[in-house]
Protein backbone atom coordinates (compact mmCIF):
# COMPACT_ATOMS: atom_id res chain seq x y z
CA UNK A 1 0.00 0.00 0.00
CA UNK A 2 1.46 3.36 -1.02
CA UNK A 3 1.67 6.44 1.19
CA UNK A 4 -0.83 8.17 -1.12
CA UNK A 5 -3.63 5.94 0.12
CA UNK A 6 -3.31 7.08 3.75
CA UNK A 7 -5.61 9.86 4.91
CA UNK A 8 -3.87 12.88 6.32
CA UNK A 9 -5.91 14.46 9.12
CA UNK A 10 -6.61 18.16 8.80
CA UNK A 11 -5.03 20.46 11.30
CA UNK A 12 -7.35 21.74 13.97
CA UNK A 13 -8.44 25.34 13.68
CA UNK A 14 -7.32 27.88 16.21
CA UNK A 15 -10.06 29.73 18.08
CA UNK A 16 -9.50 32.76 15.85
CA UNK A 17 -9.70 30.66 12.65
CA UNK A 18 -12.84 28.93 13.90
CA UNK A 19 -14.43 32.27 14.80
CA UNK A 20 -13.55 33.64 11.36
CA UNK A 21 -14.98 30.56 9.62
CA UNK A 22 -18.23 30.79 11.63
CA UNK A 23 -18.58 34.49 10.80
CA UNK A 24 -18.09 33.72 7.09
CA UNK A 25 -20.68 30.95 7.31
CA UNK A 26 -23.16 33.32 8.97
CA UNK A 27 -22.80 35.78 6.06
CA UNK A 28 -23.63 33.17 3.41
CA UNK A 29 -27.22 33.12 2.13
CA UNK A 30 -29.05 29.96 3.09
CA UNK A 31 -32.01 28.19 1.60
CA UNK A 32 -34.78 28.05 4.16
CA UNK A 33 -37.55 25.54 3.47
CA UNK A 34 -41.05 27.05 3.26
CA UNK A 35 -39.65 30.60 2.97
CA UNK A 36 -39.00 32.64 -0.13
CA UNK A 37 -35.72 34.53 -0.12
CA UNK A 38 -35.93 38.22 -0.98
CA UNK A 39 -34.11 37.66 -4.27
CA UNK A 40 -36.51 34.89 -5.31
CA UNK A 41 -40.08 34.67 -6.52
CA UNK A 42 -42.85 32.15 -5.80
CA UNK A 43 -46.09 31.29 -7.61
CA UNK A 44 -48.65 28.77 -6.33
CA UNK A 45 -51.44 27.08 -8.29
CA UNK A 46 -53.79 24.18 -7.55
CA UNK A 47 -52.11 20.87 -8.44
CA UNK A 48 -54.36 20.30 -11.46
CA UNK A 49 -54.68 23.88 -12.71
CA UNK A 50 -52.48 26.74 -13.85
CA UNK A 51 -54.57 29.44 -12.15
CA UNK A 52 -52.38 31.43 -9.76
CA UNK A 53 -53.83 31.45 -6.25
CA UNK A 54 -50.81 32.73 -4.32
CA UNK A 55 -47.73 34.74 -5.25
CA UNK A 56 -44.85 36.38 -3.40
CA UNK A 57 -45.20 40.14 -2.93
CA UNK A 58 -41.91 40.82 -4.73
CA UNK A 59 -43.28 39.62 -8.08
CA UNK A 60 -43.36 43.23 -9.24
CA UNK A 61 -39.56 43.51 -8.95
CA UNK A 62 -39.10 40.42 -11.12
CA UNK A 63 -41.95 40.54 -13.62
CA UNK A 64 -43.25 44.09 -13.45
CA UNK A 65 -46.74 43.03 -12.38
CA UNK A 66 -48.24 43.36 -8.91
CA UNK A 67 -49.06 40.35 -6.77
CA UNK A 68 -52.73 41.32 -6.75
CA UNK A 69 -52.79 41.44 -10.56
CA UNK A 70 -51.35 37.90 -10.72
CA UNK A 71 -54.04 36.28 -8.56
CA UNK A 72 -56.59 34.45 -10.69
CA UNK A 73 -54.47 34.68 -13.84
CA UNK A 74 -53.16 31.69 -15.73
CA UNK A 75 -49.43 30.92 -15.43
CA UNK A 76 -49.25 31.19 -19.22
CA UNK A 77 -50.26 34.87 -18.99
CA UNK A 78 -47.68 35.68 -16.29
CA UNK A 79 -44.58 33.61 -17.17
CA UNK A 80 -45.31 32.91 -20.85
CA UNK A 81 -46.24 29.80 -22.77
CA UNK A 82 -42.68 28.73 -23.54
CA UNK A 83 -41.69 28.84 -19.85
CA UNK A 84 -44.86 27.03 -18.83
CA UNK A 85 -44.12 24.32 -21.41
CA UNK A 86 -40.57 23.94 -20.02
CA UNK A 87 -41.91 23.65 -16.46
CA UNK A 88 -44.62 21.14 -17.43
CA UNK A 89 -42.08 19.05 -19.36
CA UNK A 90 -39.80 19.05 -16.32
CA UNK A 91 -42.68 17.92 -14.10
CA UNK A 92 -43.49 15.04 -16.47
CA UNK A 93 -39.87 13.93 -16.89
CA UNK A 94 -38.99 14.12 -13.19
CA UNK A 95 -42.25 12.54 -12.08
CA UNK A 96 -40.86 10.65 -9.07
CA UNK A 97 -38.45 13.35 -7.91
CA UNK A 98 -39.85 15.43 -5.02
CA UNK A 99 -38.26 18.60 -6.44
CA UNK A 100 -38.11 19.29 -10.15
CA UNK A 101 -35.35 21.65 -11.38
CA UNK A 102 -35.14 23.59 -14.64
CA UNK A 103 -34.18 26.99 -16.05
CA UNK A 104 -36.38 29.60 -17.68
CA UNK A 105 -36.18 33.18 -18.96
CA UNK A 106 -38.48 35.64 -17.15
CA UNK A 107 -38.69 39.27 -18.29
CA UNK A 108 -35.56 38.69 -20.38
CA UNK A 109 -33.46 37.38 -17.46
CA UNK A 110 -32.37 33.80 -16.67
CA UNK A 111 -33.89 32.10 -13.62
CA UNK A 112 -33.57 28.72 -11.98
CA UNK A 113 -36.99 27.21 -11.35
CA UNK A 114 -37.86 24.60 -8.73
CA UNK A 115 -41.26 22.94 -8.71
CA UNK A 116 -42.67 20.83 -5.91
CA UNK A 117 -46.08 19.76 -4.74
CA UNK A 118 -47.43 20.48 -1.29
CA UNK A 119 -50.75 18.91 -0.40
CA UNK A 120 -52.88 19.73 -3.45
CA UNK A 121 -50.81 22.69 -4.64
CA UNK A 122 -48.06 23.19 -7.21
CA UNK A 123 -45.37 25.52 -5.84
CA UNK A 124 -42.99 27.11 -8.35
CA UNK A 125 -40.00 29.01 -6.99
CA UNK A 126 -37.76 31.13 -9.20
CA UNK A 127 -34.31 32.42 -8.36
CA UNK A 128 -32.29 34.76 -10.60
CA UNK A 129 -29.36 33.04 -12.21
CA UNK A 130 -26.02 34.66 -12.96
CA UNK A 131 -23.29 33.73 -15.41
CA UNK A 132 -21.23 32.56 -12.42
CA UNK A 133 -24.03 30.09 -11.55
CA UNK A 134 -23.72 28.50 -15.00
CA UNK A 135 -19.97 28.21 -14.59
CA UNK A 136 -20.26 26.72 -11.09
CA UNK A 137 -22.93 24.23 -12.23
CA UNK A 138 -20.71 23.21 -15.12
CA UNK A 139 -17.86 22.72 -12.65
CA UNK A 140 -20.05 20.57 -10.37
CA UNK A 141 -21.07 18.47 -13.35
CA UNK A 142 -17.44 17.99 -14.38
CA UNK A 143 -16.43 17.13 -10.81
CA UNK A 144 -19.22 14.54 -10.52
CA UNK A 145 -18.37 13.07 -13.92
CA UNK A 146 -14.70 12.76 -12.95
CA UNK A 147 -15.64 11.20 -9.61
CA UNK A 148 -17.88 8.70 -11.37
CA UNK A 149 -15.10 7.66 -13.73
CA UNK A 150 -12.56 7.36 -10.90
CA UNK A 151 -15.00 5.42 -8.69
CA UNK A 152 -15.51 2.83 -11.42
CA UNK A 153 -11.75 2.32 -11.53
CA UNK A 154 -11.36 1.79 -7.78
CA UNK A 155 -10.82 -1.92 -7.19
CA UNK A 156 -10.42 -1.86 -3.42
CA UNK A 157 -12.80 -0.51 -0.81
CA UNK A 158 -10.06 1.54 0.87
CA UNK A 159 -9.17 3.30 -2.39
CA UNK A 160 -12.88 4.03 -2.93
CA UNK A 161 -13.14 5.54 0.57
CA UNK A 162 -10.04 7.66 -0.07
CA UNK A 163 -11.51 8.82 -3.36
CA UNK A 164 -14.78 9.80 -1.68
CA UNK A 165 -12.98 11.71 1.06
CA UNK A 166 -10.82 13.49 -1.50
CA UNK A 167 -13.81 14.58 -3.57
CA UNK A 168 -15.84 15.68 -0.54
CA UNK A 169 -12.87 17.79 0.60
CA UNK A 170 -12.63 19.32 -2.88
CA UNK A 171 -16.31 20.25 -2.81
CA UNK A 172 -16.44 21.55 0.76
CA UNK A 173 -13.06 23.25 0.82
Amino acid sequence: MSNESFLVPREQLTEQELDSALQQCAREPIHTPNCIQPHGLMLVTPETSDEIIQVSENVIQHLGISAQDCIGKNLNDIIGGENLAIINKTIREADLAPYKFTSVILAGKPYDAVVHFSRHYKVIEFEPKSIADKDSLQQVYEDLRNYSIEAQQAHEIESLYNLIVSHVRNITG
